[in-house]
């Protein structure tokens, strides 16, 4: 009989350094003690009720608020994807077809999506999950810059935000030498989200703040743990 798989560590799902102009994403995925992706019959993690008793969140949001979430590269299962995970934790639909779900290119067009990548794929579906738990009433754009440069990144964050969202994900980050350049987006994306419940909300890595996380209008989320007790 061969034993059951058991977890060791967790690994990234976008390689890193970043190159200089470029991004990478933040996500880890827990992975058994030959390096492979640890796979289990059912959900084994925390569903979005311990998260939202964790955080203390009561509210559920509603449709008129929309999240955006900034990645890179395409993701041509995300809607698919989400439905699993709102199936698997009795959360409302969230389709295009109901309209709260909306999946753009950089450009804002529905359609003509940058090619896959697997790493940030796996970065998106963290995200809508993660939207979907604490807000399980809110509308989500996900807008898929064409790569992980800063300058096509930015290009997204800038669409997203003229196409109403009122936050912003960008859970991705890279070294600052050179970034300057691309402040202006950052802050003409701020501009536009100056209204109720807004914000840039981009990750901190483990080895502490970097671009765009530094930039002093961000609201920065810090990286934690949780714990069940009792």
């Amino acid at each position: 009989m061969t034993a059951p798989r058991q977890p060791a560590k967790h690994a990234a799902v976008c390689p890193g350094p970043a190159a200089p102009g470029t991004a990478r994403c933040h996500g880890h995925i827990v992975v058994d003690i030959s390096g492979q992706p640890l796979a289990t019959s059912g959900p084994a993690g925390y569903s979005p009720s311990d998260l939202r008793s964790a955080y203390n969140v009561t509210g559920t949001g509603t449709s008129s608020t929309w999240v955006a979430i900034v990645d890179a590269y395409g993701y041509p299962n995300a809607e698919s994807d989400l439905t699993v995970y709102r199936s698997q934790f009795a959360l409302p639909p969230c389709t295009t077809s109901n309209g709260c779900f909306k999946k753009v290119n950089q450009g804002g067009i529905q359609g003509s999506y940058p090619r896959t990548d697997t790493g940030w794929s796996q970065e998106s579906a963290l995200d809508l999950d993660m939207v979907s738990a604490m807000c399980p009433g809110c509308s989500i754009l996900l807008v898929e810059a064409n790569s992980s440069s800063y300058a096509d990144l930015a290009l997204a964050v800038n669409t997203a935000a003229a196409m109403g969202a009122h936050v912003i994900s960008n859970s991705y980050g890279g070294g600052e030498a050179g970034t300057s350049t691309y402040e202006p987006y950052y802050q003409l994306g701020r501009q536009r989200l100056w209204r109720p419940v807004s914000g840039l909300v981009p990750a901190r890595h483990r080895s502490g703040w970097n671009y765009p996380t530094a930039q002093q209008h961000h609201a920065r989320m810090e990286r934690g743990s949780l714990e069940r007790r009792g």
